[in-house]
């Protein structure tokens, strides 16, 4: 690109010479961006959910931000690349590719040593939809091969579009007249600058309401139960933003360490900031160029350099996107199963070209390939809510360090300082080491201090409305017995009560928490049914799901609502309502067996497993039926196979859904799912036979609960445990300090 005066003046100086005023030299755009984004903390603490007024003005900056940075990647690329001889363009993209490599393995380094701070910690979570979710699939042609140029320019596929740029410009290279187009182009690359320059005055107006509304919104419940990886993760980015990186490029170039952080800090202050590192591109090559200029070795071929590395670096893998790997040892930590090391070298040969496409493809990948549970995705994707502005800050930097070392060595100005690297190496090993003793010795106190999900499940409670309710200690006949011809409706207006039986252990379904009250989705059913029909509910307890039948038969109960599977063989015995809820087949297994027993094929090369059912024809029929060779034992209960001193049963056949919530009371257990995923178990409720008016009633009342969203709304509570830990309001000054807001 030609050299621009007022492109080669720094941000900040840029601003004060054009507005001469003595008061104000000293704002440069760093120090405002840093006012604003304090300011904009300030405001989020003070102000609290108010602020989420601000989401809108922070979402306009971004897209200002990067209304000009793929046209300028597009022009850049062109341009510079078209302004080289073959030779020069070989020289460079050899270079290029060796700092690269070299930026990766810090990356693999980190990722190899700060999953040592994890202490062990066995673990349990609610159910998750992704469990039975194929992962994503990545579009590879797509994404890297411009077969529709403006397609990928219009979705926003830079690998491809610089893919794209760097032929055109290559082209360019051996044809005589390429300044009839060059020159253009050269000329909207820098109004492409200048209007990058006139948004970066609005920088601080930005961060500013970013600030506000991220402080003001988030709170620390959303992270907590993440603090190690977050903790890992924002201590790595740190290190290799502050110290990896600018001591790796004072050891290689001319500048010093303070030189290396103050010309960037605006750059990384703002991709930190807006949570998007491609919006500063152009302020990271100008801060570049000028770094350079300022040691008098800035010039037109290392500001062309500069304009062609950068670009070409920004679709590979940066150190802020490498870093989410971590995720992945963390996550085998978190189920209670810690990857062995052995797995490590496949984590990042497996792992590097995963990350070429969006992180939100490559980690479902990983967890799917290391046999994770898929909801882990979940929680990493809560993690984004602080990690995606620590992984933009890194990646930023990666993008400097990457640009000033491949300019400097293509140049012919780079100088390897030997005490410079060697104490690179120093600080940066004796502050990981650091990391690994706090970050490991806090997690195991804050672990031992913490509540564990066991608690939170064995405290829910209803989220609606409750009837009047009356819990039986045993079952037992009606005090109102039927009436010849009276119809059981009829009855239940007529006495003013509804008797349902329920299993006194089948979570989430039915189950008694902690304060002693017969809860779960079923029983919350059964307090809508009553409180429909205007009358009184009698909770009777079922202790053997083999009884069933007779306590239908001989009036017991009117229906049993407990989470009980409406299989073919209970239609033999009993009238089930229509289905309301449709359940994953799945296993329950120790955690030291889940990746022995997590695929189809392992569950019929199983030799001597043992087979846990718990009373229930259809599920034994459905594993004798699968699995014809396996061992089955008969289980009275769910809490027998967790509770016995001697192992009853190797696994556990049961619902995903079900198994999930008996992982969290019993944390060293995990649920598989390595049946066809397609799978369901319908749920119905049995009622006592004979009546079918109060049949059609029931299955009318069922559809009705669907379509109010009642069902949906009970399914997030108990199954996908949404509002498992009541909502509360976010801190804030003004409600908290001076309630001057409830």
């Amino acid at each position: 690109m030609a050299h621009c005066p007022e492109n080669s003046k720094r941000w900040g100086a840029a601003v004060t010479q054009e507005t001469p005023r003595k008061p104000y030299r000293w704002l440069t755009l760093s120090r405002q961006i840093v006012i604003g984004l304090t300011a904009g903390i300030a405001c989020g603490l003070f102000f609290g959910e108010v602020c989420a007024v601000f989401q809108g003005a922070g979402s306009a900056f971004v897209a200002l931000m990067q209304m000009t940075v793929l046209p300028y990647i597009v022009l850049a690329l062109i341009v510079n690349i078209g302004s080289l001889t073959l030779e020069t363009a070989r020289h460079l993209v050899v270079r290029a590719a060796i700092v690269l490599l070299a930026l990766w393995g810090i990356a693999i380094a980190m990722i190899l040593l700060l999953p040592l701070a994890l202490p062990l910690w066995p673990s349990g979570g609610f159910f998750s939809t992704s469990l039975i979710q194929p992962p994503e699939s990545v579009d590879f042609l797509s994404l890297y091969i411009p077969a529709n140029p403006f397609r990928s320019l219009a979705e926003n596929f830079v690998p491809a579009v610089v893919l794209f740029c760097i032929s055109l410009g290559i082209a360019l290279i051996g044809i005589t007249q390429k300044e009839r187009v060059i020159e253009p182009m050269r000329v909207m690359l820098d109004a492409m600058t200048k209007i990058t320059l006139f948004v970066a005055k609005l920088t601080p107006f930005g961060i500013f309401a970013i600030a506000a509304s991220a402080a003001g919104t988030i709170t620390l419940g959303q992270i907590e139960r993440l603090q190690g990886y977050m903790i890992i993760y924002i201590s790595a980015a740190i290190l290799i933003t502050f110290v990896a990186l600018p001591l790796a490029v004072s050891a290689v170039t001319p500048f010093g360490y303070r030189e290396i952080v103050g010309s960037s800090r605006s750059a990384l202050l703002t991709a930190f900031a807006a949570n998007n590192y491609f919006i500063v591109l152009p302020m990271l090559i100008e801060s570049l160029k000028e770094l350079y200029r300022t040691h008098d070795i800035g010039g037109d071929d290392t500001d062309q350099a500069i304009d062609i590395t950068l670009p070409i670096g920004f679709p590979f893998p940066n150190i802020g996107r490498l870093l989410a790997m971590i995720f992945i040892p963390f996550g085998a930590w978190f189920v209670g199963q810690p990857l062995p090391f052995a797995d490590y070298p496949m984590l990042v040969l497996a792992g590097l070209p995963s990350f070429f496409a969006k992180v939100t493809i490559a980690v479902p990948f990983l967890l799917n390939m290391f046999h994770l549970p898929a909801d882990l995705f979940h929680l990493f994707l809560l993690t984004g809510i602080v990690n995606g502005h620590v992984s933009s800050l890194a990646g930023a930097m990666h993008l400097f360090a990457f640009t000033a070392i491949t300019a400097a060595v293509v140049t012919g100005t780079a100088r390897f300082n030997r005490g410079r690297a060697v104490a690179a190496v120093a600080v940066t090993g004796l502050l990981i080491a650091a990391c690994i003793v706090t970050t490991r010795s806090y997690l195991a106190w804050m672990l031992s201090q913490s509540e564990d999900q066991g608690r939170v499940i064995a405290g829910m409670q209803m989220i609606t409305e409750p009837a009047s309710v009356t819990v039986l200690d045993e079952a037992g006949p009606n005090p109102q017995p039927l009436l010849e011809g009276q119809a059981r409706l009829d009855r239940i207006r007529e006495s003013g009560v509804i008797r349902v039986g329920y299993f006194t252990d089948n979570l989430p379904f039915s189950y008694v928490n902690a304060r002693g009250m017969v809860v779960g989705l079923d029983v919350e059913m059964a307090h809508r049914l009553a409180l429909d029909l205007d009358v009184a509910l009698v909770l009777v307890p079922i202790n053997r799901p083999e009884n069933m039948v007779r306590h239908l038969e001989e009036d017991h109960c009117d229906l049993i609502m407990s989470g009980f599977g409406a299989g073919a063989s209970h239609y033999l015995e009993l009238p089930f309502t229509r289905n309301y809820l449709e359940l994953t087949p799945a296993l329950v297994v120790p955690d030291h067996m889940q990746s022995k027993l997590d695929t189809y094929d392992e569950l019929l090369d199983a030799d001597g497993v043992r087979f846990g059912v718990v009373n229930d024809p259809d599920v034994q029929q459905i594993v004798n039926r699968n699995l014809p060779n396996v061992d089955v034992v008969e289980i009275r209960r769910f809490a027998d196979f967790f509770e016995a001193e001697t192992p009853i049963a190797d696994v556990l056949a049961i619902s995903a859904e079900a198994g999930s919530a008996w992982t969290l009371l019993y944390p060293e257990y995990q649920v598989v799912i390595p049946f066809d995923s397609r799978v369901r178990w319908a749920l119905g409720y049995p009622v006592a036979p004979g009546d079918p008016e109060f049949l059609r009633f029931l299955d009318l009342w069922v559809d009705l609960m669907r379509s109010e969203g009642v069902i949906t709304r009970l399914h997030d509570h108990w199954i996908l445990g949404r509002s498992a830990v009541p909502h509360s309001k976010r801190w804030s000054v003004i409600r908290n300090v001076l309630h001057w807001v409830d």
